[in-house]
């Protein structure tokens, strides 16, 4: 390919005399190139003319990753050798900046880096990357995909997506030499799937796809595209992030944009958690669901009471979970349980009593130690049917509903049992589980637990007690299935 050539493709594709362009390239997508990696930028600058402007990033990793310090003369570029050529052509300005640092050639380049790092963000306004896409400039991807778009980290940005984080950076003054330190807001993190916003550009067509030499190339209005970029992110952050289980930063970053969910509700969302766990890994489970928060059931709590509850309690909080309830059910000793319950910082009692004198001990050991005390209704215990838990509010005490434990005594437990049986007052604790009126257990919302109208109708009642998930199979599914029922909501 010449350099006419590379011309004559970049104004099919549409760019114009005076366009403001950001180019991502990779030189060997396009063949073989008579000039090689400055034949292109020629071609780019004569594409623009005299009144148009060429801009790049030239991202170099180890200022992100390794915490190097940036120097905007020496710090090369990492984003293919055209930037990196490009970056040291004279006449080219490059903006100061530790992580995103763009080079610029033309009218307006010095007008498009200036500041760049006095912006509060990376990419966002008052960065080349906001300029661009304010002042009606154009992306031109040459043989690399929406994966190397990082006018997408504008729209992240401008959407304000829950797993953006702050973090600091490190550069040099060129002025006298320093080293200084800069705090971003809202800095992008790894993996993306960017790829998966393309159809969006193609169905809104302000992007045109075309050939240059052996490169597929795209050219898309930049206002355009963080405009519809970030309105498909405000609906659904989780838009820019792929569904592969194994891709690690995309399950991490997805249970931030689950945990910004979740702060938003007036409930608390907790998993009830029956066995023994290995608690780094439980931990690092739930966050792939936001949950940060346990209920813990009678088999573990033997175990902390075992092992020693201050010890349990630490390992517990040191690796990020927190307690919503405690299910004292087979706990005699009252000392024990209240310890427990404050050595965990926890102020729910949940038992499901079998005789009266359970009940009486849970009461005592709630009384007085501002603890609030909640019935578990179980088909097996005392407090089963909806006739039989009128009587809680009486005792002062609240119901942990359990709407698959109601299915298996033969009640509605949405239209029968809360609209009609009990007084709604003493729902505390929703479970999030489901079941056939046989007693057999299903996954959520596949049983008669009517659990979906049950989430829903507190939700509008700003229900500020915990709901449970009751894991059935494991606990991972049984969070999928919860996320997929309130999704339906």
């Amino acid at each position: 390919m010449t350099k006419n050539d590379i011309i004559h493709g970049i104004r099919e594709l549409g760019v114009q005399d005076g366009d403001i362009i950001m180019v991502h390239s990779a030189l060997s997508s396009l063949g073989r190139v008579e000039g090689g990696a400055n034949a292109v930028i020629d071609a780019l600058i004569e594409a623009v003319g005299p009144t148009g402007t060429i801009a790049m990033p030239t991202l170099y990793p180890p200022c992100i990753t390794d915490d190097a310090v940036f120097d905007v003369k020496d710090s090369p570029s990492d984003m293919g050798v055209i930037t990196e050529v490009f970056r040291t052509r004279p006449g080219v300005v490059r903006s100061l900046h530790p992580t995103h640092p763009t080079a610029a050639y033309g009218a307006r380049a010095g007008d498009l880096i200036r500041d760049h790092a006095k912006a509060p963000t990376a990419c966002g306004a008052d960065t080349p990357f906001g300029r661009l896409a304010e002042w009606g400039g154009k992306v031109l991807l040459m043989g690399v995909d929406q994966d190397r778009n990082t006018l997408l980290h504008t729209a992240e940005d401008y959407a304000d997506c829950a797993f953006l984080a702050e973090r600091t950076f490190r550069y040099r003054d060129p002025l006298v030499g320093d080293i200084k330190k800069i705090t971003l807001d809202r800095f992008p993190g790894p993996h993306r799937n960017f790829i998966g916003l393309d159809p969006l550009f193609r169905k809104a067509g302000i992007m045109k796809v075309g050939k240059i030499g052996k490169a597929v190339c795209r050219l898309m209005d930049a206002g355009e595209t963080v405009r519809i970029a970030t309105e498909a992110l405000k609906a659904d952050p989780s838009t820019a992030l792929c569904d592969n289980p194994a891709c690690a930063d995309c399950v991490r970053q997805r249970g931030f944009v689950r945990k910004a969910f979740l702060d938003k509700e007036d409930f608390t969302l907790s998993v009830r958690v029956n066995d023994v766990p290995d608690l780094k890994a439980l931990a690092s489970l739930l966050w792939r669901f936001g949950i940060t928060a346990v209920e813990v059931g009678p088999t573990w709590l033997k175990h902390i009471i075992a092992v020693g509850i201050d010890a349990a309690s630490r390992e517990i909080a040191d690796v990020g979970l927190s307690v919503t309830s405690v299910d004292v059910t087979g706990i005699r000793s009252v000392y024990t349980t209240v310890a427990t319950a404050k050595a965990l910082k926890c102020s729910r009692l949940v038992i499901a009593p079998n005789t009266g004198g359970q009940f009486t001990r849970a009461s005592e050991a709630a009384s007085g130690h501002r603890l609030s005390l909640l019935v578990r209704n179980d088909r097996h215990s005392k407090v089963s049917a909806s006739v039989s838990v009128g009587v809680l509010k009486g005792a002062g005490a609240g119901l942990a509903f359990d709407p698959a434990e109601f299915a298996a005594v033969g009640e509605m437990p949405f239209l029968q049992v809360y609209y009609h049986g009990i007084p709604k007052s003493i729902v505390r604790q929703l479970y999030v589980k489901d079941g056939m009126f046989d007693g057999t257990p299903t996954e959520l919302g596949l049983g008669n637990g009517e659990v979906k109208e049950l989430i829903s109708i507190l939700r509008c009642r700003s229900f500020n007690g915990p709901m449970v998930i009751w894991p059935r199979e494991s606990i991972a599914s049984s969070c999928e299935a919860f996320w997929r029922l309130i999704g339906s909501l």
